[in-house]
């Protein structure tokens, strides 16, 4: 390798080693900040849909439409999405004004994570009340977008 090009090389593999540590710091950064209120309502709107969801699969194994055996697996395959979500929102802080909100949510979560092992566990309709939990969190994911 000519002279030149060694240089040129470790000028390349200097500036990669810049460039990534900055993206790394920015992503740090980014991940770290406390929710606010377009960040908060994303995971709000998650929950608010496996509610939502679960209520359905609980209805169709209500009227008998579905084996219990699916019933379960899928119930079960909820239970970890919410529990994805709630991991999330315990994670870190909102801004001041949307703190209440974020526990709010982690309540809400904790009663559809424990609904849905319900669920998960019997395979039969067990009275969840997913459709209360749905429009509570419907009710704060509005409440978010509007900034209280």
């Amino acid at each position: 390798m000519q002279p030149k090009s060694r240089r040129a090389a470790r000028l390349q593999g200097f500036g990669l080693a810049v460039a990534t540590a900055a993206l790394a710091v920015v992503l740090g950064v980014r991940l770290q900040r406390p929710f606010d209120a377009a960040t908060l309502a994303i995971p709000v709107g998650e929950l608010r849909s496996q509610a939502a969801e679960a209520g359905l699969l609980e209805r169709e194994a209500r009227a008998g439409r579905l084996a219990p055996a699916f019933v379960r697996r899928h119930a079960a395959q909820l239970a970890h999405d919410v529990e994805r979500v709630r991991a999330g929102l315990a994670g870190k802080p909102a801004v001041a004004p949307l703190e209440p909100g974020r526990r709010r949510a982690l309540a809400l979560a904790d009663a559809l994570q424990a609904r849905t092992d319900a669920l998960a566990r019997d395979g039969h309709a067990v009275g969840g009340d997913f459709e209360v939990l749905a429009r509570a969190l419907d009710a704060l994911e509005t409440r978010i977008g509007q900034g209280r």
